[in-house]
């Protein structure tokens, strides 16, 4: 099948914003192609490999790539155009669009995704590498396939550097707009008790049941559940109302605002939420949100442009 690919080429100082751009029409992924950081990335892990492809590195300019794919039909040639109209209207952005077999793109990115340390405890690895970690971390092993989820994006890192401080032993885990099924899976290494794992989409839900089995996760300790909990009752009322102590939502501000009754209808008195995938200029406006339905902040960090925020359920 043939695939839609939109490429930005931007500075690296509009990387953010041009992601952000691209997430608010409900894109869940981009790959993001900045030498700069790959080259910060490897002088700063040295000891988790002791070859690098040179490869890596090749290329002469400074620019950022950031690319995204749509089907080839009516929809995403719709939704292509859109996002390039307003991507076109930024200044050092500029919109290419070529085609691309889905297993080219499947495969190809592999390259930069390579093992790294995120928070004190945790070193997240696609399958395809091989780590050893002198300092006893965690290992969370990805392979993200199709779905969003590899761990490298800031609000991925800002969730698990969340997750490895406020997991409580045996804490119920729901995970909603699961990808790859990363944080659930953090959080299981980290002591939970179960997971439940939620996604609109059938081929995240199916790479979030392969890699709980590639970290040897028991199978009586999850549950994945495919469907909208926005656009169909009948499906949010299948996930048990106040049952979980911590829920964590990587997804974009006006999911997560819209969500707000689900949270506290499924969170137990008391439990965590923790939110992500929110730009930070609209940090505000999602606290407001969350606090409307009883919520109250206990913490928020940035990264980049990003923040993600930790809200605590009343008693």
């Amino acid at each position: 099948m043939k695939l839609i690919e939109l490429t930005a080429r931007t500075i690296p100082e509009l990387t953010d914003l041009v992601c952000a751009e691209i997430y608010d029409y409900g894109v869940m992924g981009v790959s993001i192609e900045d030498k700069n950081d790959i080259r910060e990335f490897l002088e700063n892990n040295r000891q988790f490999w002791d070859y690098v492809d040179e490869e890596l590195l090749s290329g002469s300019d400074d620019f950022v790539y950031i690319r995204t794919y749509f089907k080839d039909d009516e929809e995403g040639n719709r939704l292509y155009a859109d996002i390039a109209a307003d991507l076109s209207q930024m200044e050092n952005v500029t919109v290419s669009r070529s085609h691309v077999n889905d297993e080219d793109w499947a495969n190809n990115w592999k390259k930069y995704f390579k093992p790294f340390a995120v928070g004190e405890n945790f070193i997240v690895s696609p399958t395809w590498e091989k780590v050893e970690d002198p300092e006893d971390r965690t290992i969370i092993n990805i392979d993200p396939g199709m779905a969003f989820g590899t761990g490298q994006h800031h609000t991925t890192k800002l969730c698990l550097e969340f997750i490895e401080q406020n997991t409580k032993p045996n804490a119920k885990v729901l995970d909603m707009g699961c990808g790859s099924g990363i944080l659930a899976i953090a959080a299981l290494l980290s002591g939970a008790k179960e997971a439940t794992l939620v996604d609109i989409d059938s081929i995240a839900t199916e790479t979030a049941v392969a890699n709980m089995e590639i970290n040897g996760i028991a199978k009586d300790k999850y549950t994945v559940m495919t469907g909208n909990v926005l656009g169909n009752t009948s499906f949010a009322n299948k996930i048990p109302d106040r049952e979980f102590d911590l829920i964590t939502a990587n997804i974009v501000a006006d999911v997560i605002k819209a969500m707000k009754d689900l949270f506290r209808g499924y969170i137990k008195p008391n439990g965590l939420l923790l939110c992500s995938g929110i730009i930070s200029e609209r940090a505000d406006e999602v606290q407001e949100a969350l606090e409307s339905v009883g919520f109250t902040k206990i913490s928020a960090r940035t990264s980049g442009e990003w923040t993600a925020m930790l809200m605590r359920a009343p008693k």
